[in-house]
């Protein structure tokens, strides 16, 4: 038998090992762009002032077993905007907004996996408020220009949404499939 020795030894084990892993890992997200909306007002769209891409990262249970899901169905929109339909996991575009606007709702699915999650928008890279008097009534009386003149998001965290499917509830009436 021949042996493998010298500086090719490191590299096949690591590929080997790599190969190993990869096994368990989830799908990977293509290279393609981010899926961006389509709005449905002109005068919206004019509100929009860049973008943050995310990663929308379906998953089965919860915790430490919680599993990766690789072709989940998912739409996401409001009466504002809309995204194409798309398989999850994908990038999409997350549009930052002067003003504020109304929730997007993502619903996805695979097999008889469900679920809905409202997006509510925040505001974009604002300092936090100290907790003083002085803090507290300003953002009382700053309240209503700020959520004006402010840019504001959907996901204000950065990197992947982690949006876990649950069994869909039985319908009354209907029994459960065997």
């Amino acid at each position: 038998a021949r042996s493998i020795a010298g500086p090719a030894r490191p590299l096949l084990i690591a590929l080997a090992l790599g190969l190993g892993v990869a096994g368990c890992a989830p799908a990977p997200v293509t290279d393609a762009p981010p899926l961006r909306p389509s709005f449905t007002d002109p005068g919206f769209a004019a509100r929009v002032t860049g973008y943050r891409d995310i990663t929308i990262a379906p998953r089965s249970g919860s915790g430490a077993e919680a599993k990766p899901l690789s072709a989940a169905a998912c739409t996401l929109g409001n009466a504002e905007m809309s995204y194409p339909p798309f398989t999850a996991p994908a990038k999409v575009a997350l549009p930052k907004i002067t003003g504020k606007p109304e929730p997007l709702m993502l619903r996805c699915e695979q097999g008889d996996l469900r679920t809905t999650l409202r997006l509510d928008p925040a505001v974009d890279s604002r300092a936090p408020l100290l907790p003083t008097p002085v803090g507290v009534a300003m953002a009382g009386a700053n309240y209503a220009i700020a959520s004006s003149r402010d840019r504001w998001i959907h996901y204000a965290r950065r990197g992947a949404l982690q949006v876990t499917l649950l069994p869909a509830p039985a319908t009354p009436g209907t029994a459960p499939a065997d």
